[in-house]
């Protein structure tokens, strides 16, 4: 998305830190979302209402690859850390949408940005983060001297919409 943003090819690319830009940009925090645990039905977190961070240090993680999610993967990594242990991913998958299919298949649990819990996927459970829980960043990038009158308001409106 940043290749295309620089290219001109977009006008406005959704980035999660961490990223570079040029001094020709700028960004803006659109989303600062707590993560949950996400677990199959019958794990045997899933009777609890909340988790610490440290109850999952037995536990076999599904995760997305640190190249492709850099600042998913540091922040779930360094939560786990500060808790005293380092997650044993046993799988890792390119996608949220296959780390939730892999977790509804039993193969492990894993810790997603708040928002997969509304994607209707079946056989999980989500649980809320007690205490120290990592949180997923989402960033809007764009021009600052952008010449798009679409672009601008775009940039305008979610703006709004970030910080009501």
């Amino acid at each position: 998305l940043l290749r295309g943003l620089r290219a001109g090819e977009v006008d406005v690319a959704f980035v999660r830190p961490p990223y570079v830009l040029d001094a020709e940009f700028a960004s803006e925090r659109v989303l600062d979302e707590p993560m949950l645990v996400a677990l199959p039905p019958d794990h045997r977190l899933s009777r609890k209402r909340s988790i610490p961070i440290d109850a999952l240090a037995d536990e076999d993680f599904v995760l997305y690859p640190r190249p492709i999610g850099a600042g998913l993967y540091d922040a779930i990594m360094s939560a786990c850390l500060r808790a005293g242990f380092a997650p044993r991913v046993i799988q890792e998958a390119p996608q949220m949408a296959s780390i939730v299919s892999l977790v509804a298949a039993g193969v492990g649990i894993s810790v997603v940005p708040a928002a997969m819990r509304h994607m209707g996927a079946q056989g999980i459970e989500y649980r809320p983060i007690k205490g120290d829980a990592p949180h997923a960043l989402l960033d809007m990038a764009y021009r600052r001297h952008e010449r798009s009158i679409a672009a601008g308001n775009a940039v305008g409106m979610l703006r709004e919409l970030a910080h009501p």
